[in-house]
């Protein structure tokens, strides 16, 4: 291998690595959902309006109760 072709693959390995332990640790500390901004209460408010609007049936309503409530504890 010719002195700049080692160069160069040794300057690609190091940015591969640093970008590598740049960017995981961001993805292994991040929580399993995303924070939307809105209190649960208001999460809750918004699919009971949803649901009474028609917009979603009983079963629905339940599930995504349920999955509201869970990601909150």
């Amino acid at each position: 291998m010719k002195a700049n072709s080692r160069t160069s693959l040794i300057l690609s390995l190091a940015a591969a690595v640093f970008l590598a332990v740049w960017l995981l640790p961001g993805c292994a500390s991040s929580p399993k959902t995303q924070t939307t901004g809105v209190s649960v209460g208001q999460q809750l408010q918004d699919l009971e309006k949803a649901r009474q609007a028609g917009t979603i049936n009983d079963r629905e309503y339940e599930q995504l109760r349920k999955g509201i409530i869970k990601r909150n504890k």
